[in-house]
């Protein structure tokens, strides 16, 4: 599960639109929410390919 959330993430991060990095941030935060040890691994991840961390701090996690 973890490898598929990475993968998505960096893609999204790679495709260089400002929407796919919103996108990622959202799914970051969301996955910090449920398992905060994913999302920090999610977000050390997204930031080495290059998300930058304004992103994170104005991401809202997903709420049901």
């Amino acid at each position: 599960m973890k490898a598929v959330l990475s993968q998505s993430i960096i893609g999204m991060v790679e495709s260089g639109s400002g929407r796919g990095a919103g996108v990622a941030a959202v799914v970051v935060q969301s996955c910090k929410e449920i398992d905060p040890g994913l999302g920090e691994s999610l977000e050390e991840e997204a930031v080495a390919a290059g998300l930058e961390r304004s992103y994170l701090l104005a991401a809202s996690p997903i709420m049901p």
